[in-house]
């Protein structure tokens, strides 16, 4: 009896301690919230970046089995270094890589970590090339520039000066430019060109280049109401600039590029219509001299680079291949005679980067081995001396900034202030609400992806890659369930591919020929099917005899919506609209086009007018027009994007968020995703948010959506990089 007493009794207590410890495992619990929730507070409202990280921290020391809360202070901790500048990247490396370490049940976190370090570690050096003291971290973005009181924080054409002391950029915050040069060291800010009151400044300064002795700024100096443009001498104790060449405004313009080493003439690239010239200025002011012209380049396709050697006796630069190929060589030009030699020759893209200090060697970036790199290719009297070798792989799409007496190499690593990725996302296609966030498709060339649409079967997604150099185009098929992707290269840029029903066709925009071609994916021939000034958003019917698409003519201010038979060549008009059609879709039954309809996407109205959108639904035989849904978006604020739900219940569309319709940049803004039911309703939010909505594709299962968006983040800072020592050993 008393054994069964004391077995009961120690079951009491025993139930009794589980029970105190799931109470007190509720409670560690509910801690670890209440720390969590306390630190992003500190972080977000307060700005204590170092306060935040010490609870932070706390929270993953103290509860670890707690994986979940863990790995979110533990992200949040690199965050916060992130926050804290370019001192902290370290860090906030460290912070990244210990979530992926430490917490890879935790998919979201990781994600995000992996986002955040492939920023910051997205360049590496090649493999086998790795020298102890390469480095290669961020300096300078125009968003720290908002701890100077003297300048803004809208920088452009930032410049080091060959001995690393100084960068010199145009501050545009006022609206008007001006050259300022910044001490690298003690980080003292100085304008150089003249101070005026608002009311009086007509004229703005762009780009700038140091002499090698640091003394002297070459610049462009422009007056669009007095119809001029300057090369323009300044030094940093001068108080008034010297103007070497003057030139009209709306006939020419022209940019330095170079000082040659003496200091006694500046090199320079003009542009007129249809020629280009590198022209040698003396610095005395004395009369210009041409050393080469180019004719027979792409609209946009500039020669770039024009760099003396370090011994003054050649000139580098990159420039389109031939009158068909738009993909650049690297060239270089001997001064005394005139003669030019190819170096690095290569059907893919190269462009120049610098010389390296002692001349002996050309630094130049290519997407030869798939993805953009950077190489060294040896020179010596003219002509190369041997073969190139890679220095750093995946550098990306760089602008450079110029390389010091020391081998330090500076870039913008965001040269087009904007990144375009293809994002998808998922959700409930009868409730039509959200069931993920937009997430980035991992695809080659980050940033430079637009214009997806699915495959009928959706087995593949098809979407075009904007490269350098402009006005090339590529194809790329993209299949998820392998991640490979295909590549098919035109001389073109290239826009909204569309698949043929049966998937062996795809229909794309040729912008340069201005037609609609069509493409065979197994063969890759190409067939024109349109010809047009105007032409864009093409859609094929189920039965592929019929091709839909808009033509705007700008002349008479019409857009047509037509309708051609594949076959026989006949076409018919289905519409005709002074307003300009952002986009039309084509049910799938064939049967009707969904079409969106804005009043003034590309800017505002005479009197500052809104920019009225409307949907509306057209039979693709012709008719009247019926009205789903209207909108007003802020003028100038973009196109607007459609897709039909794949049951053709419904029409899917974006739009800005309300309460962000007055942004400075509403284009950049938060924007929508809604939906309305074709035969008329109410509009649906869906609880998707992102920055820009653009060529919208459902999934054929109904479940998925792709689009291309400027982000989550909006508009991307500039982004100042130097990489040291990253130059092969003589």
């Amino acid at each position: 009896m008393n054994k069964v007493k004391v077995s009961r009794s120690f079951l009491g207590v025993l139930l009794l301690a589980i029970s105190l410890g799931l109470i007190l495992a509720a409670s560690v619990q509910q801690s670890a919230e209440e720390l969590y929730e306390a630190a992003v507070f500190k972080k977000d409202a307060d700005g204590d970046m170092e306060g935040a990280i010490k609870i932070f921290r706390e929270i993953v020391e103290r509860f670890p089995s707690n994986v979940e809360i863990a790995a979110k202070a533990q992200l949040q901790i690199g965050i916060c270094y992130e926050k804290l500048g370019q001192k902290n990247t370290k860090q906030a490396q460290e912070a990244f890589q210990k979530v992926v370490d430490n917490y890879p049940t935790q998919s979201d976190e990781v994600k995000i970590a992996r986002e955040k370090l492939s920023v910051l570690l997205k360049p590496r050096q090649a493999v086998g090339k790795r020298d102890q003291g390469f480095q290669m971290f961020p300096i300078w973005s125009d968003q720290e520039m908002k701890q100077f009181p003297e300048a803004g924080v809208a920088v452009l054409n930032p410049r080091p000066s060959p001995d690393g002391k100084y960068i010199a950029f145009i501050d545009w915050s006022t609206g008007f430019g001006d050259l300022y040069v910044q001490e690298t060291a003690a980080g003292k800010i100085e304008c150089l060109t003249e101070s005026r009151p608002l009311e009086e400044r007509k004229a703005n300064a762009y780009d700038s280049r140091w002499s090698q002795d640091c003394r002297l700024l070459a610049y462009v100096w422009e007056n669009d109401e007095e119809n001029y443009v300057d090369l323009r001498v300044i030094g940093l104790k001068d108080a008034k600039p010297r103007t070497l060449h003057r030139g009209s405004y709306a006939e020419e313009w022209i940019s330095p590029l170079d000082w040659s080493p003496d200091g006694k003439n500046i090199l320079a690239i003009m542009w007129e219509e249809g020629i280009t010239r590198f022209g040698l200025f003396p610095l005395n002011g004395g009369a210009h001299r041409i050393i080469k012209t180019f004719t027979g380049l792409r609209p946009g396709n500039n020669p770039s680079g024009g760099l003396f050697s370090p011994d003054g006796r050649y000139i580098a630069y990159d420039s389109q291949q031939d009158k068909e190929a738009v993909n650049h060589d690297i060239y270089l030009l001997v001064l005394e005679s005139g003669q030019e030699t190819a170096v690095a020759s290569h059907p893919s893209h190269d462009y120049l980067l610098g010389w390296a200090p002692d001349g002996g060697k050309l630094v130049f970036a290519s997407d030869r081995a798939g993805t953009v790199d950077c190489w060294t290719i040896p020179v010596q009297d003219g002509q190369s001396a041997g073969k190139p070798s890679l220095a750093i792989k995946n550098i990306g799409y760089i602008d450079p900034l110029g390389i010091t007496s020391e081998g330090t190499l500076y870039f913008n690593r965001n040269p087009d202030g904007i990144s375009m990725n293809i994002y998808t996302a998922a959700f409930d296609p009868d409730s039509g609400l959200a069931e993920s966030p937009p997430e980035i498709l991992p695809l080659p060339h980050e940033g430079r992806n637009i214009f997806p649409d699915w495959s009928p079967d959706g087995s593949t997604l098809a979407y075009v890659s904007r490269r350098k150099p402009p006005g090339r185009g590529i194809l790329c098929l993209y299949s998820p369930d392998t991640g490979k992707v295909r590549e098919m290269s035109f001389p073109h840029m290239i826009s909204y591919p569309c698949w043929s029903k049966d998937c062996r066709f795809i229909f794309a925009i040729d912008w340069e020929a201005h037609n609609i071609f069509r493409i065979d994916i197994e063969t890759a021939n190409i067939q024109t099917i349109v010809e047009g000034e105007d032409v864009y958003s093409p859609a094929i019917s189920p039965d592929m005899n019929f091709l839909f698409y808009a033509s705007r003519d700008k002349k008479a201010q019409n857009t047509h919506i037509m309708k051609k038979n594949i076959k026989t060549g006949s076409e018919v008009e289905i519409c005709n609209t002074p307003w300009i059609i952002s986009d039309l879709e084509l049910s799938p039954d064939g049967r009707r086009l969904a079409v969106m309809f804005s009043e003034r996407p590309y800017g505002p109205g005479p009197s500052g007018e809104e920019n009225k959108n409307i949907l509306g639904v057209i039979p693709s035989s012709g008719g009247d027009i019926n009205t789903l849904h209207e909108f007003v978006h802020p003028a100038g604020s973009g196109l607007v994007a459609i897709d039909w739900s794949p049951d053709g219940r419904y029409i899917l569309f974006s739009k800005i968020k309300a309460e962000e319709s007055q942004e400075e940049e509403p284009a950049f803004g938060p924007w929508q995703l809604w939906r309305v039911p074709a035969d008329g309703g109410r509009a649906e939010n869906l609880g998707l948010e992102c920055r820009r909505f653009r060529s919208l594709s459902v999934h054929p299962d109904g479940h998925r959506i792709a689009f291309f968006s400027h982000g989550t983040e909006g508009r991307q800072p500039l982004s100042f990089w130097l990489v040291e020592n990253f130059l092969p050993k003589k």
